[in-house]
């Protein structure tokens, strides 16, 4: 977890294994502050939250946390008890209504996109992306001022078509790759950013 940036008050619930998984695929502390820096809202909602590592980096960059949506309960539990006064939702992001959700300034978070290839199928057509959609959507329903899209860097080959789908509910989008070693981490960590604002924000 250090290894990662979590700074030591941050608490992990579960079994050793789970515990490895959480702070494995949890965005770097380190790194969520650092993209902090681009963002003027304050308030966040985070959508497919894992154990929180995206949160704790922008609480540590001065934003708070409203709301949380991670359907895996372990990895909920850890996000919960961290960030005890944010509601934690635990169901199917599918099954989920926006407007049943406190407006922010920003939302954030990693949508699962694994549907992107580099043999040339289209980004959009690929089934797997549902959950990417869903973040779309809530931005498009909650029109929060900002958004921040966070991935792995082979996102990047599906830049053109993620941009054109924000683009399309209101929202001029600029990307960013952060390299760990270029920011202080001690992991050559490489993740790639969306970030959006809504009209002349």
């Amino acid at each position: 977890a250090r290894v990662q940036e979590f700074p030591d008050s941050f608490k992990f619930v579960g079994t050793y294994e789970k515990i490895k998984d959480q702070i494995g695929n949890a965005v770097a502390p380190l790194m969520a502050t650092y993209i902090s820096q681009q963002l003027k809202g304050v308030t966040f909602g985070d959508l497919f939250a894992g154990c929180g590592g995206l949160s704790c980096g922008l609480e540590m960059g001065s934003k708070k946390s409203i709301w949380a949506i991670e359907r895996s309960i372990d990895y909920a539990r850890t996000y919960k008890v961290n960030q005890p006064k944010s509601l934690v939702v635990t169901k199917d992001i599918r099954e989920l209504n926006p407007k049943d959700f406190e407006k922010v300034d920003i939302i954030v978070g990693g949508p699962p996109c694994q549907g992107f290839s580099l043999s040339g199928k289209r980004f959009k057509d690929d089934p797997r992306n549902e959950l990417y959609k869903e973040f779309v959507r809530f931005v498009d329903i909650l029109k929060p001022k900002e958004f921040l899209l966070e991935n792995v860097p082979q996102i990047q080959e599906a830049k053109e078509e993620i941009v054109n789908e924000f683009t399309k509910v209101g929202y001029k989008v600029e990307t960013m790759l952060v390299k760990g070693e270029d920011i202080g981490m001690r992991q050559h960590r490489h993740r790639f950013f969306f970030i959006g604002r809504y009209g002349n924000n």
